[in-house]
């Protein structure tokens, strides 16, 4: 917590202001302000003191924090309780524009519309074939899902070299018209079916629109009526938005560029552009704080991290923003020394020969033998990118292969979200406190769901239906299912529209002839569109595609809902998610910090990153992606931060003036 006696400890008595009180002169002022912190910086927690200085300052004020994940909602709501709206982004745009339906049509377009390309005037850059390929693949696909209307193949290099400009007229065109039908279509469309799906994708066949989907009809409707601006400002003096770095640049643009002007509403941003790891996200808010529209406050505390992996953080910053060691105060009041915030941050590397990694197998197994150098006492949590390995180290490999066979490795945060719907996230968090013996905890989260406590047995009936849960050897499915009829939790809104769209989506398949031929030719070998085809079916290759698409979307539906996703696996995936094993996932790297942190620095023969000049000073602006991933990494270090990585033989001399306090050096021919 920031106060005077901190920032004595600091900067002496002539100390500058500190931004908690910047934050409450803007709070005064009512402008629109971002607060800019590192890791460790105290963000959540200066948001908490702003929450209770307007309670006090202002009773009568309303705010809404709004949140990435429903985990940093419900942390906010255990720090400032139940007074002001809390929620995630999605959760919050979805019960503000929910009742305008009709509206949502008018603006749904702008989901499912193409950009046509733009035809070069005579003497400018043609349209590379690179870029028209792509274009023209999202707009054949498109197409055939509207109305089955299948378009050629697109043409080879050569021929669209000839005369680009007619092939990007001729398209766009085709684009044009497209774009009418839709909105045509879209005009008529029941509006009882105009829904927010919750999940990840738009669907063309009922015009229901995913996650992206409703930020985009979100900022548009409120970019488009002043109504509903309206109904914003009078439900809420403050919005406050945690980690703005990861939010759509679309709802940061509504929120500063017309709410904040047009309305009374004070915007309120936390967050720090290096965290900013997500592509969605807008990253950064400097043409904001450019034009004046908002008030750029620094924090450069951090309460986290040894001194010497602070200066090492620094060095990793794109920024300007260079944080310190900020004191805390001890549990019986005093306040902690510089000494007790000494740590130390490692280097142990090997140089791997030339061509090493064309051997994955014996590459993988000496970068193993590498890392386990790096935690001999054993007492380290490995940061790495999340791979089938480590999903079976930790005990859900099942259910993790579920989900990579439909989203991909790249979308791990698809396994979160849907779970997350599904509810087994409520679940397993009962389970920890049941575990944790955090008994009144527990009997106020039931309480929440409606579970009836009146009496000794009621509590014992509680304890022992939680028990059979987290004892479960059943199937996720069955065991959530049990927990409802339990009374443990309540089947919510999500679940259902979840299970329902489930439902008829397999439902239709089984009616869909066309599509059991397929998948009856692909369980007896005939697996692409040119055997189907010498088999007899009418087949070409946009119909397979478009049958391959909804027989991945069915095997995955049947497998989540089957015996083969074990509740088990639900269990060891969330205490992974908190910390609780051994490994932290690349792509769950914020959060609490963790004494003692390995981060291995390979790419696991992932093209999207390059970690091969991250951690030297200068490098970083061409790949700020990387970077930042590093950052958020290494930030997770309370005391001692090791890393590990093989490297080639041009890279010793440059990676050894990084900040390192210690550096250590292993033959790979002997690892």
């Amino acid at each position: 917590m920031e106060n005077a006696v901190l920032c004595e400890a600091r900067f002496g008595l002539g100390c500058r202001m500190i931004a908690l009180d910047q934050i409450k002169e803007c709070i005064q002022a009512r402008q629109d302000f971002v607060v800019q912190g590192g890791a460790g910086s105290g963000k959540t927690e200066t948001l908490k003191e702003i929450l209770a200085h307007i309670a006090d300052s202002q009773p009568s004020a309303t705010a809404a924090c709004i949140t990435l994940t429903n985990k940093a909602a419900d942390e906010i709501k255990n720090r400032v309780g139940d007074h002001y709206h809390i929620s995630t982004i999605h959760s919050f745009l979805h019960s503000l524009i929910d009742v305008f339906r009709s509206n949502i049509r008018s603006v749904l377009p702008i989901v499912f519309l193409l950009e046509p390309l733009v035809v070069a005037d005579e003497g400018q850059v043609q349209i590379a074939h690179d870029v028209y390929k792509k274009k023209y693949g999202k707009f054949a696909a498109l197409r055939y899902r509207f109305d089955k209307f299948k378009f050629d193949k697109v043409v080879g290099k050569v021929v669209y070299d000839k005369d680009p400009r007619k092939f990007v007229a001729t398209l766009s065109n085709e684009i044009n018209s497209l774009n009418e039908s839709l909105s045509a279509a879209i005009a008529l469309a029941d509006l009882s079916k105009i829904r927010y799906n919750e999940s990840s994708y738009n669907s063309i066949r009922n015009f229901s629109y995913g996650h992206d989907g409703l930020l985009k009809v979100a900022a548009a409707l409120i970019e488009r009526y002043p109504k509903l601006r309206r109904v914003l400002a009078d439900r809420f003096d403050f919005i406050f938005v945690d980690e703005y770095q990861d939010t759509s640049p679309s709802i940061v643009g509504v929120l500063i560029d017309i709410i904040g002007r047009s309305t009374k509403a004070t915007i309120g941003l936390f967050g720090d552009s290096m965290q900013g790891i997500y592509e969605d996200g807008i990253g950064d808010v400097e043409k904001y704080v450019a034009s004046g529209a908002l008030r750029k406050i620094e924090k450069e505390d951090n309460f986290r991290c040894s001194q010497q992996v602070i200066k090492f953080l620094n060095t990793l910053r794109l920024d300007t923003l260079r944080q310190e060691v900020a004191l805390k105060a001890r549990a019986d009041g005093t306040i902690e020394h510089l000494a007790d915030r000494q740590g130390g941050v490692n280097l142990i590397y090997a140089i791997a020969p030339e061509g090493a990694k064309k051997d994955k197998q014996t590459y993988l197994l000496k970068l193993k033998a590498l890392i386990s150098k790096a935690n001999a006492a054993g007492e380290a949590k490995y940061l790495m990118l999340t791979n089938k390995s480590i999903a079976g180290e930790v005990g859900f490999l099942e259910l993790y292969e579920i989900f990579t066979e439909r989203y991909g490795q790249e979308r791990g945060d698809e396994m979160e979200r849907v779970l997350s719907v599904l509810q087994f996230d409520e679940l397993a968090l009962l389970c920890t406190l049941h575990k944790n013996k955090e008994s009144n905890e527990l009997i106020v989260r039931v309480k929440k769901q409606g579970y009836l406590l009146n009496s000794k047995s009621d509590k014992e009936r509680l304890h022992s239906s939680i028990n059979l849960i987290a004892c479960s050897k059943l199937s996720a499915i069955e065991t959530i299912e049990n927990a409802f009829r339990y009374g443990l939790l309540s089947k919510s809104d999500s679940f259902t529209a979840f299970v329902d769209y489930k439902d008829e989506f397999l439902d239709g398949l089984k009616k869909d002839g066309v599509f059991q031929d397929f998948i009856a030719d692909k369980a007896v070998g005939v697996t692409t569109a040119l055997k189907m085809t010498a088999a007899g079916r009418a087949m070409d290759e946009y119909l397979f595609e478009e049958l391959n698409r909804r027989d991945k979307k069915r095997i995955f539906y049947e497998a989540l809902f089957s015996k083969s996703a074990k509740f088990s696996d639900v269990l060891n995936y969330y205490s992974y998610l908190n910390d609780e094993k051994p490994y932290i996932t690349m792509h769950k790297t914020k959060g609490t910090g963790i004494s003692e942190v390995i981060v291995v620095l390979d790419e696991y023969y992932w093209r999207d990153y390059d970690f091969k000049n991250v951690l030297i000073a200068g490098f970083g602006a061409e790949r700020p992606m990387d970077r930042k991933l590093v950052y958020v990494a290494c930030s997770r270090a309370v005391k001692n931060l090791t890393c590990v990585r093989l490297i080639s033989n041009d890279e010793e001399d440059a990676l050894l003036t990084a900040a390192f306090t210690s550096t250590q050096k292993f033959d790979f021919a002997t690892l």
